[in-house]
């Protein structure tokens, strides 16, 4: 398993590739939490961006879910999301 952690605004975005269930290759997955809140709530979680695609290159797999991470943080920045109040509701393939 690779991981970064970055910080974009008042959100710490994590970013990994995960070994595939197959175990052939990476899952990319992401965690976006925001920290303007009285506390830390989370903004946005999927452990199997694209629908669990397989990536060969777990510094691919990084990437991409860093791009997706700095998306989310974006959106919640300018106020198109909300924290996860239920974690099934932002869940984004």
């Amino acid at each position: 398993m690779q991981q970064v952690k970055q910080y974009v605004g008042d959100c710490i975005i994590c970013a990994a590739a995960l070994e595939a269930p197959s175990g052939e290759g990476f899952v990319a997955a992401a965690l976006v939490v925001a920290q303007d809140q009285p506390s830390v709530v989370e903004i946005f979680r999927d452990d199997r961006l694209e629908d669990g695609q397989v990536w060969g290159d777990p510094i691919e797999a990084v990437r991409f879910a860093t791009r997706v991470g700095t998306a989310a943080a974006s959106l919640y920045a300018a106020r198109v999301i909300e924290p996860v109040r239920n974690r099934w509701v932002h869940r984004v393939s």
